[in-house]
């Protein structure tokens, strides 16, 4: 689940910042001086890093097994939403998303997870009447708390054969994922790991969605500071990573315009043009100096 927008002006990159009004995202110049800097990022002790990679793992299952059920033939997303909290109680963790309020909305979200499909960029709801279709892309989002420690990923994928558009969008975004990952240690700033995703995104052709962001993670499954797709304004603070810091990497990347509106729902984030988007995320752990992240969220 990504950095949710605020109705507030959320600064941006570029010379530009972002505003949420009305259902909408509007790009204007930022003025100088830029932003004053953000605290810096929480870090965790060793015990609760392991608790985080409990969620990671169970996480890691549920999205498997989801894809798999896609794959062999399942088409419910409220199926789907049932498999996962299957999953997560299996591995002895609590969703993370179910219950969370975040400022924008009303009431607290009602599900363990966020399935998107096609133009939903993220925090589209499963139901019973959101069925899945033949060239689809969808997109599983979900988080996981185990004793009050949590862990964040979604991964994208296609429902049955895509078109080769499609295709090069999902590999694209995964890709600009991993080169994330990579700057995610010491010697290294936040700022490089935006503007590996990026610069990896926009070599390819796409561009990320404007607004959305990472977010550090920890005893809230979200926490400050973001870690945007996007690298900084160049007269920005650029946080440097410290061993300890967790935090979730999510390039959202669009197959056209990278701007989006928001759904009467008040959850779901959707192009504007109508263009499909994928979403792939881990959490990721900043190990001593000298050693690649952890990825708490990872397979194997």
């Amino acid at each position: 689940m990504n950095n949710e927008i605020t109705p507030a002006v959320v600064y941006g990159t570029n010379g530009f910042t972002f505003e949420y009004a009305g259902g909408r995202l509007s790009r204007r110049p930022v003025p100088l001086p830029v932003p004053p800097p953000p605290s810096a990022g929480p870090v965790n002790s060793a015990e609760n890093v392991e608790k985080m990679a409990v969620a990671g793992k169970a996480i890691a299952a549920a999205l498997s097994a989801a894809q798999t059920a896609v794959q062999q033939g399942e088409r419910s997303t409220l199926a789907l939403e049932e498999l996962a909290q299957a999953v997560l109680a299996q591995h002895g963790c609590k969703p993370s998303f179910q219950g969370y309020q975040p400022p924008f909305s009303t009431e607290p979200y009602a599900f363990a997870t966020c399935i998107s499909v096609n133009a939903e960029v993220v925090h589209g709801m499963p139901s019973a009447a959101k069925i899945l279709a033949e060239g689809d892309i969808v997109t599983v989002d979900l988080g996981a708390n185990f004793e009050g420690w949590h862990a964040d990923a979604a991964i994208s994928f296609g429902v049955g054969p895509i078109n080769s558009a499609a295709n090069n969008l999902l590999v694209t975004t995964k890709n600009a994922l991993k080169e994330g990952v990579k700057k995610a240690r010491v010697g290294h700033t936040i700022g490089d790991v935006s503007r590996a995703v990026y610069e990896y995104s926009i070599r390819h052709g796409f561009r990320p969605a404007l607004g959305l962001t990472g977010h550090f993670i920890g005893q809230s499954v979200h926490m400050d500071p973001s870690v945007p797709n996007v690298p900084p304004h160049p007269l920005a603070y650029d946080m440097p990573l410290v061993a300890g810091m967790t935090f979730c990497i999510e390039p959202m990347l669009c197959i056209g315009s990278a701007e989006v509106d928001v759904d009467a729902d008040r959850w779901t984030i959707r192009t504007k043009d109508g263009g499909l988007s994928a979403h792939f995320e881990h959490t990721v752990h900043v190990e001593p100096k000298g050693a690649p992240a952890r990825v708490l969220t990872r397979t194997a």
